[in-house]
């Protein structure tokens, strides 16, 4: 059975093709992916409803996270797996935790998104009666590739 099927039935999501696929495509990236690069990607029986809809069944079941960029647009990683051997390494978290929360990296050079996870997101002083339920941290600058 593929990563990608384990990755599905891990997290209590049906495993479809389509479903698989997109895992792999995900997997197979070095950095966080946005809708666009996924459509882009997945052969053309992919309409972009049933892309949009994994999207955001794997977002309810915890598989992956969205990351905003500064301009609005959502990229997404995931939250549980090892990276290519290209890749920094492994990238494991509990996407709804905020006591685990992480920042995100943009490097301005090749606009490629990553998940920060050594540097954690402690959380912030808020004023009385404010409950944050969900905070992003976004750091821009040259990626360790772009910065040779």
């Amino acid at each position: 059975m593929s990563s990608s099927s384990e990755l599905l039935k891990s997290h209590k999501l049906r495993v479809t093709d389509q479903r698989v696929r997109i895992v792999d495509v995900m997997l197979e990236a070095e950095t966080a992916v946005t809708y666009k690069y996924l459509s882009d990607t997945l052969p053309s029986d992919f309409d972009r409803v049933t892309i949009y809809r994994n999207l955001k069944a794997f977002e309810d079941k915890q598989l992956l996270h969205a990351i905003p960029n500064a301009e609005g647009e959502l990229y997404y990683a995931l939250c549980s797996h090892t990276h290519n051997d290209n890749f920094s390494g492994e990238h494991n978290h509990d996407c709804n935790d905020l006591h685990k929360s992480h920042a995100h990296f943009k490097c301005t050079k090749c606009d490629s998104i990553e998940c920060l996870t050594e540097t954690p997101v402690d959380g912030f002083a808020l004023p009385q009666n404010y409950n944050a339920r969900q905070y992003s941290l976004l750091i821009q600058g040259l990626c360790a590739k772009c910065n040779k």
